[in-house]
């Protein structure tokens, strides 16, 4: 049985880069898993909010 699992669970083989946390990986990879800037989140947050009858949002500057 424990083998069985331990096949189903996948662990990655090693961490992300650390230097991606804060920023954005380099432009070739922008189109996958962009990390979106405060003011692209605000407008997307604006959009979604004006989509919904009842919403809060909090920004940090």
């Amino acid at each position: 049985m424990l083998p069985a699992i331990a096949s189903c669970t996948s662990i990655p083989d090693s961490a992300p880069d650390v230097e991606y946390i804060f920023s954005n990986p380099p432009s070739s990879d922008e189109t996958i898993n962009r990390i979106p800037t405060s003011r692209e989140s605000a407008i997307l947050a604006r959009r979604i909010l004006h989509l919904t009858p009842l919403g809060t949002i909090s920004t940090v500057c």
